[in-house]
């Protein structure tokens, strides 16, 4: 029987330790984050849990029952230790509490090689000490540090250490309605400052930190960068080699990089299970010389776990690929160390358990969720997918189980993918049926061209096919990505998403077991689900918003009237793409509204507007509305393109609710604006400080 049963639960006895672990993980990331962890306190329950362990596995007297939820307990706290122990945020010695004074100095160390942008070289740095004064203190924390580019900024390398002045500003979120939650990504990597360093602002210390093996996995990432470089001239084919191969994304084609996620196949440039596999493959073909016996069985088992690790962490050690890697050395270990066949479900739960274990924040990780989630849904589905339609035409079969592969992982991933990216891919099936086996001869012709290097006319030679193959997996995927009906603009909420996924493992179970109580419950999730859209779908018909937009540097304003939305503001915003993608378009796709200037009820007249009954007046720029001189009420004053306001007229002409300082403004001007409005007793909303402003309007 393909789907879990109740003899699993025994089968796989890691299932029933990840389920605790997981509650406390989630339950620690939902505390307040002033919780603060002491370094006393981390030795008082690690000795705890320790002695807790002991007791569970010495008192055989304890009843199963008992002894189960002592268990469920201890790996619950294990599970909120780990979370809190890990969050840099919640240390005693965390770096935030020491920063934002500007005579302090820092001290970070490069923990990844430089990357390139157009005006400056970017790097993650740990904070380790913060010095004020005559007191150093050594700290816990990352940040994220811009090099203004100059002549002597490239030797910067991994494990060098910089002394900077205190110019670290904390990571925070635009707050506009639908955006990337970027702060809460930075968090989950523990980086919460960024700083922009100019070249008289840092120095180089003579002290080197680095770790000898990261920095022989860096150099082997440099190398085979260095090599695909040399020997593939196309920009757009390198970007897709280097991420194929490497896992390295910095010169990735933005737009290529939409139209692989638009068709689906955006797997392809992220190291994942098909990579491992890849790699897996080779070893086994490599290696297939040594016999299977004794000393050489050994030897060729450890060879495998520590080229499938190596090739993990040159690439990067994503949430994805360390999963693989997890998972292939579990199925080495057991086919070579102990010769002994894993249960799958036992494999994908212990593998998760540890790297939890060492990095709990991976559970929030959408490549970790996803990457389970598929492998999952392989498992659970390809069998009973691919026995559908079986053929006695060979050919057919191959084609039609590779179908069935990416079925059933796109049948456990798609909600959380619908839910995260709001798009389903139409074209998948086509696109992986057709780029799969493409990546893989081009994977394994870079391998090969990494082989050859040293013979330079063959590298070349091998490079040009690379750079034809690669180009020709563009040009499929952007073909795809251009059919109108490749893709859906579909939006779940987290509830839908929860709902589709027991309709799903309700459905499972019916086809599975014939279970009549499955189909009907399956039946009521799709039900409690419609229901929910449905009363979406009423509130957005009838939903009146306006949102000022953080976007620095612009005026961006939109009305939006049920599925109808007019834009206000600065019109070079509009033909700015990337800008309209990360902000406009995520907020109107949250709104279920279309970019249409259909709004009857919205009135214009020079710098006031007028939409249903709330009023609003606009002071852009020069334009202070030094000629008003009679009394006119609005509700709203927005504050654009850095005017120079006399607030006290601002308040005897318009009498406000509420002042508004858009993005197109200074910062350093609209705190001193804050001061003003405090001392006349006026309300005011700055949208840099506090996020895009989003008001219901009645």
């Amino acid at each position: 029987m393909p789907f879990v049963e109740y003899a699993l639960w025994k089968q796989a006895p890691f299932i029933r330790l990840l389920i605790p672990l997981m509650t406390g993980i989630i339950t620690a990331w939902g505390l307040s984050p002033k919780m603060i962890l002491y370094p006393s306190a981390s030795f008082l329950i690690f000795s705890g849990l320790l002695v807790a362990f002991i007791i569970i596995v010495r008192v055989r007297l304890m009843r199963p029952a008992l002894k189960s939820a002592f268990l469920f307990i201890l790996l619950f706290i294990l599970g909120v230790f780990l979370t809190i122990f890990h969050d840099a945020g919640r240390r005693s010695n965390f770096a935030g509490i020491y920063l934002n004074n500007d005579s302090s100095v820092v001290i970070s160390g490069i923990n990844e090689p430089l990357s390139e942008r157009p005006a400056s070289w970017k790097a993650t740095a740990d904070i380790h000490y913060v010095i004020h004064g005559n007191k150093i203190q050594k700290t816990t924390g990352k940040a994220i540090l811009y090099f203004q580019k100059t002549d002597s900024i490239r030797p910067l390398q991994y494990g060098d250490v910089v002394l900077t002045k205190d110019l670290l500003q904390p990571i925070r979120n635009t707050g506009n309605p639908g955006a990337f939650d970027y702060e809460r990504y930075a968090h989950l990597q523990n980086i919460f400052y960024q700083g922009f360093l100019k070249k008289d602002s840092w120095e180089q210390s003579s002290v080197i930190r680095k770790n000898i093996l990261q920095d022989f996995f860096f150099n082997c990432r440099s190398w085979c960068l260095r090599t695909l470089s040399e020997n593939i001239l196309s920009d757009r084919s390198l970007g897709i080699a280097e991420a194929l191969l490497a896992g390295y994304r910095d010169n990735l084609d933005k737009d290529l990089v939409q139209a692989y996620a638009n068709a689906g196949v955006v797997h392809i440039i992220a190291i994942s299970g098909l990579h491992l596999g890849l790699i897996y493959l080779i070893l086994l073909l490599i290696l297939k010389p040594l016999k299977d016996d004794g000393y050489l069985r050994w030897m060729k088992g450890v060879l495998m776990i520590i080229s499938l690790w190596s090739f993990a962490m040159i690439t990067g050690a994503s949430p994805s690929a360390l999963r693989a890697a997890v998972m292939f050395s579990f199925l080495v270990a057991g086919k070579y160390l102990i010769k002994r066949q894993t249960n799958i479900y036992n494999t994908l739960a212990a593998s998760a358990f540890l790297l939890l274990c060492y990095n709990p924040f991976l559970l929030f990780n959408v490549g970790f969720q996803l990457s389970y989630l598929a492998v999952l849904g392989i498992v659970i589905f390809q069998k009973p997918v691919f026995s559908l339609w079986i053929s006695e035409n060979k050919i057919w079969n191959y084609f039609w189980k590779m179908m069935s592969v990416s079925m059933a992982a796109e049948l456990l991933t798609f909600p959380l993918a619908i839910y995260y990216f709001h798009r389903f891919p139409v074209m998948f099936l086509a696109a992986n049926l057709v780029i799969i086996p493409l990546a893989t001869f081009i994977l394994y012709g870079e391998i090969l061209l990494l082989v050859v290097s040293f013979f330079k006319p063959v590298a070349i030679f091998a490079g040009t096919i690379l750079s034809g193959a690669i180009a020709l997996m563009n040009g499929i995927i952007e073909t795809i990505n251009g059919m109108s009906f490749s893709g859906l603009t579909v939006s779940y909420t987290l509830i839908e998403t929860v709902l589709i996924y027991l309709f799903i493992m309700a459905l499972a179970v019916w086809l599975f077991q014939k279970n009549k109580l499955a189909l009907f419950t399956a039946l009521l999730f799709f039900f409690l689900f419609s229901i929910s859209k449905m009363t979406y779908f009423i509130q957005t018909r009838f939903q009146k918003k306006m949102v000022v937009y953080n976007i620095p540097g612009y005026q961006a304003m939109d009305f939006v009237e049920g599925k109808n939305v007019t834009f206000r503001g600065d019109k070079a915003l509009l033909s700015n793409n990337p800008v309209m993608q990360n902000t406009l378009v995520p907020a109107r796709m949250l709104f279920h509204s279309e970019g249409k200037d259909t709004i009857r009820n919205l009135i214009q007249v020079n710098q006031f507007i007028q939409y249903y009954n709330t009023k609003i007046a606009v002071i852009d720029g020069n334009d202070g509305f030094e000629d008003q001189r009679i009394s006119f009420p609005v509700d709203y004053v927005l504050l654009s393109h850095n005017p120079d306001p006399d607030f006290q007229r601002i308040k005897n002409i318009f009498s406000p609710k509420l002042l508004i300082f858009d993005a197109s403004n200074p910062l350093w001007k609209t705190k001193q604006w804050k001061t003003a409005c405090d001392s006349l007793h006026l309300r005011c909303f700055s949208v840099q400080e506090e996020g895009a402003w989003v008001a219901d309007i009645e």
